[in-house]
């Protein structure tokens, strides 16, 4: 059987069933029997590492953050954010696990032993990102996860030509995209360990990005790189536990260049303990 608009039935089923599947009477409410207490910890016991954890996931279709992708704390060594510039390699602070706050769902800010850093939590994440997708590149399988509900894109001809010079580097990142009729694609899979918040958007928006990074003369898979870090990353706005602060931070400070973001903005301001002193007038 043939219809005449097979997107719009393919469309019109996929609504149904996402509808069908994420309504109370399918989904049942989970009660909890009893308050929740963390573990009393062993004194005398040797510290043990923090445990990986889940970003929480934004719905049906939406990714975990992956919790092998994050280093432990005590991979940090010397106590100080150092000035650092773009291109040279940074000394790694220690910062204190319970010592992190997140300020208006938009900064972490976390006290080091010279003093405080805030950190812009959507750079932070954004190099992050880039750093995992230029890595991909060089792997020869990616790890890609299932959405729930395929997505059908309609693409302009100009974007449809675009994809189709980046495609293999999307599949290189995780991307599973297939095409569904003329200029219309389906996104069946993203890569794994990233939550993304609209499954619908995300590719015509890394390819908006990547046509803005195209006129500047970027190298095709650095270009990819940057236009999916930049649609994937925690969003600004997005509360984060302090387990997902913790874990940022560390993941932060295992890339190359932590102080920056792909695009060249500043990750994080360092304010000396002697600063925050002077401008309380204890000298």
């Amino acid at each position: 059987m043939k219809f005449a608009n097979e997107s719009l039935v393919f469309t019109s089923v996929r609504g149904a069933v996402k509808r069908a599947l994420t309504s109370q009477e399918v989904v049942p409410e989970l009660t909890p029997r009893s308050t929740f207490a963390p573990p009393a910890h062993d004194l005398d016991s040797p510290e043990q590492p923090p445990k990986p954890f889940f970003f929480p996931s934004g719905g049906a279709g939406s990714a975990e953050r992956d919790p092998s992708l994050f280093v432990p704390h005590h991979a940090f060594e010397r106590g100080d954010v150092p000035e650092a510039r773009q291109g040279q390699q940074p000394e790694r602070p220690v910062f204190e696990p319970t010592n992190v706050w997140q300020v208006h769902n938009k900064y972490i800010i976390s006290q080091i032993k010279n003093g405080l850093i805030v950190i812009d939590q959507h750079v932070a994440h954004e190099r992050v990102l880039y750093e995992q997708a230029m890595r991909n590149f060089e792997r020869r399988k990616p790890s890609s996860q299932q959405l729930l509900f395929p997505q059908v894109v309609e693409l302009s001809a100009e974007d449809y030509n675009l994809l189709l010079e980046i495609l293999p580097f999307l599949e290189q990142i995780g991307f599973v995209i297939k095409s569904f009729s003329k200029n219309t694609v389906v996104v069946e899979g993203v890569p794994s360990g990233i939550k993304i918040s609209d499954d619908e958007k995300i590719l015509l928006q890394i390819l908006d990005e990547y046509k803005r990074g195209k006129r500047d003369s970027a190298e095709i898979r650095e270009n990819v790189a940057k236009s999916y870090a930049c649609h994937t990353a925690i969003r600004a706005g997005e509360p984060l536990t302090l387990e997902a602060m913790n874990a940022l931070i560390d993941q932060l400070f295992s890339t190359n260049e932590p102080y920056f973001c792909p695009h060249g903005r500043p990750v994080l301001i360092h304010i000396p303990l002697d600063e925050l002193d002077r401008r309380f007038r204890r000298h």
